[in-house]
């Protein structure tokens, strides 16, 4: 189908079914003085139910979100949300930035204005971008996959480039992500970095196979022992979903796409520059004074000033 205008209107009597069942949790016990040793904490769990039955405006975000220009597509027979915000400045340049997991589109959501419009927030108009904000497959309000082996990173990065070439007619274009974002704009890099005019990660990714120890330096040392104590800490979920969806993955050099790093102390286990450098063409890297793995959400101008800091000379260079 041709691309379509779209806006968010759900059922009043889906939320109306959630405030019902809401009202009918069913509340765990706890063991006295636990905290968060064993899971959520329950005062914390009774406080977050009774904000979603009695506080939480859905009508509200809703028209907060409907501010933005979205749009439904269908890309080799699947249905695709995103925004297509055009920027203000004169001479925008694209770029796709991609959520997280378990996030969806709405956390980038922050960064949008900043990036299309530089100029209402204190910066150069000349930085301005036309920002696309696609919500992965199984999320938002893409389509779901319904057969195993249907999505997988690296053929959700097809989507992309075909969304971003076929659909919207861009010839080249930036790519930014976060978390799960980041793996996919990594594959985007991998499997088409004619496309890129670079790439703004703030996370890679765990790999299957590393380098040998004997070549570590002493901060990538550090990094895999915190990973390591990490993983039996708090890494179940982690490993049970790393055995089945997708294959291990090698900390290997992309394709030479220029990249850009923004590392923020608040993520679980902040990388060095060091291993960043085996796996980008790294060109810009920025240690940041706050923040964590859900930037877009927690440090939206930090964040924004980095992406525009980073492209703001690529936009001189020739095609």
């Amino acid at each position: 189908m041709a691309v379509q205008t779209f806006r968010v209107n759900i059922p009043q009597m889906t939320l109306d079914d959630l405030k019902r069942r809401l009202a009918q949790t069913r509340l765990p016990d706890e063991v006295k003085g636990a905290g968060w040793d064993y899971g959520t904490n329950l005062d914390y769990l009774k406080s977050l139910v009774d904000y979603w039955q009695n506080q939480f405006d859905w009508r509200a975000q809703e028209e907060k979100i409907n501010r933005f220009a979205q749009f439904r597509t269908e890309i080799d027979g699947f249905g695709i949300h995103f925004i297509h915000e055009r920027g203000k400045g004169p001479r925008p340049i694209p770029i796709i930035i991609i959520h997280g997991w378990p996030g969806t589109f709405f956390e980038i959501c922050k960064l949008i204005p900043l990036l299309t419009d530089p100029e209402s927030h204190g910066g150069d108009p000349a930085d301005s971008f036309d920002v696309i904000v696609p919500s992965l497959p199984g999320f938002g309000f893409s389509n779901r996959p319904l057969e195993r082996g249907m999505m997988s990173s690296r053929r959700i990065a097809g989507l992309w480039a075909n969304l971003m070439t076929e659909d919207l007619g861009y010839e080249r274009f930036a790519a930014a992500g976060g978390d799960f974002g980041s793996i996919v704009t990594q594959y985007l890099a991998e499997e088409h970095p004619e496309l890129l005019t670079g790439i703004h990660l703030i996370y890679i990714g765990h790999y299957a196979s590393t380098p040998d120890p004997s070549e570590l330096s002493e901060a990538e040392k550090r990094y895999r022992s915190a990973i390591q104590q990490w993983s039996m800490r708090e890494g179940g979920y982690y490993m049970i979903q790393s055995t089945k969806p997708h294959p291990p993955r090698k900390l290997e050099p992309l394709p030479a796409v220029p990249a850009a790093f923004a590392s923020f102390p608040g993520d679980l286990n902040p990388l060095p520059r060091e291993w960043v450098e085996r796996r980008l063409h790294l060109l810009q890297w920025t240690e940041m004074p706050r923040g964590g793995l859900f930037a877009a959400m927690e440090e939206p101008e930090l964040l924004a000033e980095d992406i525009m800091r980073f492209f703001h000379n690529r936009r001189q260079l020739p095609e």
